[in-house]
């Protein structure tokens, strides 16, 4: 692919040919224009998707992915992301699932808050769909006084979290995902039983 040619995102970057990508998606309403969180003149809420096109333009050459997901604190986020988010990294996921040569694949979330926010956090879950095996999973509860740092190394995300398999944390978002799959097999079975008007 000719990089020269390919259509830029401003919150998409890429070195070595396309190799390596980084994806900032910010949903924070009072950041700045590089939030994907868009709200209409009439108080419609809806998230900018050109970024998943673009991220899809590296399906055949990104080796080294990393994805970070900023989001607003709960008292401050929009009434409607709760429920735009999860089909919004579903989309990211299914992008991601279209990559041929993953080789490191990092998810970091980045809450701007001083304490943790399941609610949040608990959408990371959608992850699980990947069918790249070897993801890394990072949490940054940004303005906590005491960041807690459980693993630093070269090529890492210093200063973050990360969520480690097996964890109480891990499972907690293991089992949220079970959850949900179970939510979507279950509306899936209703629509399928519930018979047509004629």
């Amino acid at each position: 692919m000719d990089y020269a040619s390919t259509p830029a995102h401003e919150l998409i970057t890429s070195e070595r040919d396309g190799k390596y990508v980084r994806a900032q998606l910010c949903f924070k309403e009072d950041s700045n224009s590089l939030s994907l969180l868009r709200l209409l003149n009439n108080g419609y809420m809806y998230l900018e998707d050109s970024v998943i096109y673009a991220l899809s333009n590296y399906s055949s050459t990104a080796e080294e992915v990393v994805i970070t997901i900023f989001l607003p604190s709960l008292a401050s986020q929009h009434s409607g992301l709760n429920a735009k988010l999860p089909k919004f990294l579903s989309r990211v996921v299914s992008t991601l699932n279209t990559f041929t040569n993953l080789k490191s694949l990092k998810i970091a979330f980045e809450l701007d808050t001083d304490t943790f926010e399941w609610n949040q956090f608990k959408h990371s879950a959608v992850f699980y769909d990947l069918e790249f095996q070897e993801w890394k999973l990072w949490l940054n509860v940004a303005k906590a006084t005491k960041a807690k740092v459980f693993y630093k190394g070269e090529n890492n995300l210093c200063g973050w979290t990360q969520i480690l398999s097996g964890s109480r944390m891990e499972r907690r978002l293991a089992g949220q995902w079970r959850g949900w799959k179970v939510l979507k097999e279950k509306k899936a079975q209703a629509k399928k039983e519930t018979p047509t008007k004629a």
